[in-house]
């Protein structure tokens, strides 16, 4: 359909001066969209690295550790290996700064409901 906005947009003269108005629409629409998503491409490619250190258990992952520093996370996973395998050890880390999104935590039993209209969680 884009291709041919362009045409449909240059032949508006004929009475069709409204969906002229649409197909410019569209087209600043389309410009704009593209102009975002390229400015928000260019802010993902030109961010600094950032090296992860994340602990697994068996539950689901709850916690992560990201740092600028490779050597800082690589003495943290060495504290935490010693740590594991000596039980009796005690160690301290400070953290800088903490950023917690609910959204990424799921506490309790997950269900998933596919189908169905008005699901509130709670049967009668």
């Amino acid at each position: 359909m884009l291709p041919s906005l362009p045409a449909l947009a240059l032949g508006g003269s004929d009475g069709q001066s409204g969906a002229a108005g649409y197909v410019v629409f569209v087209w600043l629409l389309a410009i704009g969209a593209e102009i975002f998503f390229l400015a928000d491409m260019i802010g993902v490619l030109t961010a600094s690295p950032q090296f992860v250190l994340a602990v697994e258990t068996s539950g689901a992952s709850t916690a992560l550790v990201t740092s600028q520093d490779p050597r800082y996370l690589d003495q943290l996973v060495e504290q935490l290996s010693y740590a594991i395998e000596h039980p009796d050890t005690e160690f301290r880390v400070t953290v800088q700064s903490l950023t917690v999104s609910p959204k990424n935590y799921y506490f309790g039993d997950n269900v998933n409901t596919y189908g169905g209209n008005g699901n509130t969680g709670i049967s009668s």
